[in-house]
């Protein structure tokens, strides 16, 4: 009788194991299909161009060698160029290896930053003014060069009029030195 009560007591044990293993797996597959459930279709797509097969350097691009993709807007890079006229007719300036999303980095004759090699400086054209600069901005001194003409002017709020004035403190001083 023993042997008996062992046997049904270790059979017990295994049948309530399976049965709470059946139980979770429906519990795990319910709550991995309600996951998808909430997760938004609406997701937005940005259409890049990969390299249909390896471009080698110097090579020039053409509709042959790439095509089109498009990629979740979440991993987008502004490195990625997404208009097929910038890329048809460049030059590839590094290897492109086949599938790899063509980035401006990887083209001659564009910088990703788009200044294209020009300082500030050469986008104003002669006899005009562009561009104010704060006289409390620091940070970034690449906007002026030695050589640049500036025209120092002041404003100021006046109290008694309310109204925002403006004067020039200097006109056409050349920059010597930065």
């Amino acid at each position: 009788m023993n042997r008996i009560s062992l046997i049904i007591k270790q059979r017990m044990l295994s049948i309530i194991f399976i049965i709470i293993a059946v139980i979770g797996g429906i519990f795990i597959f319910w709550y991995v299909s309600n996951l998808k459930t909430k997760i938004s279709e609406d997701t937005s797509y940005n259409q890049i161009f990969i390299a249909k097969t390896d471009i080698k350097k110097d090579e020039e691009i053409t509709g042959e060698l790439i095509e089109a993709q498009k990629i979740p807007g979440n991993i987008f890079s502004e490195k990625f160029i997404m208009d097929e006229d910038k890329i048809l007719g460049k030059k590839a300036a590094s290897d492109i290896l086949e599938g790899e999303i063509i980035r401006k980095d990887k083209l001659g004759g564009v910088n990703s930053n788009n200044y294209f090699g020009l300082s500030f400086s050469s986008y104003i054209p002669y006899d005009l003014r562009a561009v104010s600069i704060p006289v409390n901005f620091y940070s970034d001194k690449s906007l002026l060069e030695e050589g640049d003409r500036v025209d120092l002017i002041s404003t100021y709020y006046e109290q008694e009029n309310s109204i925002l004035c403006s004067e020039t403190v200097l006109s056409e001083k050349e920059i010597i030195l930065i």
